[in-house]
């Protein structure tokens, strides 16, 4: 239940900011749904949907649980990025919405990931194939911003103090990604086996009962 009421709250959120900054402002639509804020928030929305119908909360497929788990990175990251290299960077829109996207969702995500472990290992090294995505949305950002001259980020953005300031944020913000996916990926794999060891017993003193 909580899944579905969370997959709510984020696509209000999302739709919300759409209509305040798009509709209602004229900002590019493009531009909107080229901050990584929204996108993992989507995928958040998505995932959390698809977590909430029965058959996947009781079978919890391999190809879903390593999904939320890519997921969990990318929320995560948006709450540490907002906090380290975002904070008092004025951003657009309501200050809820801000909240809601940089700070509850991801939140909920990691809770979610920690209370319902994946059924199957993941791994390190299949945990760093969470990491294209990142790399797939650096090199839009700086490849589209180098055209339409915005950025998503300060950050990202090589105008103000040069290509060497992007180079060492965005090398920052990858160590940041490679740290947070071999966490996820631990805490997954061994609250996993912990499940799996007390749903064992649980069925073994049903047997024997």
């Amino acid at each position: 239940m909580y899944r579905w009421v969370f997959a709510a709250l984020g696509a209000v959120t999302v739709a919300w900011g759409f209509r305040d900054s798009v509709l209602d402002n004229g900002f590019s639509w493009v531009s909107y749904f080229s901050f990584f804020t929204i996108l993992s928030n989507i995928s958040a929305i998505a995932v959390f949907a698809a977590g909430a119908w029965p058959r996947t909360r009781v079978r919890d497929p391999w190809p879903f649980g390593y999904v939320r788990g890519a997921v969990t990175v990318y929320m995560t990251i948006t709450f540490v990025v907002s906090e380290v290299l975002l904070r008092g960077v004025e951003g657009g829109g309501p200050a809820w919405i801000l909240d809601i996207e940089h700070r509850v969702m991801p939140a909920v995500v990691l809770a979610d990931w920690l209370l319902m472990p994946p059924a199957r290992r993941i791994g390190v090294r299949r945990a760093m194939a969470w990491l294209i995505i990142p790399v797939v949305y650096l090199t839009y950002s700086e490849v589209r911003g180098a055209v339409v001259h915005w950025y998503p980020y300060p950050f990202l953005d090589p105008r103000p103090h040069g290509v060497l300031h992007v180079v060492v944020s965005c090398v920052g913000v990858a160590a940041g990604f490679v740290v947070v996916a071999i966490v996820v990926a631990l805490l997954g794999d061994a609250l996993s086996r912990k499940y799996r060891r007390n749903l064992s017993g649980i069925c073994s003193d049903r047997e024997s009962g």
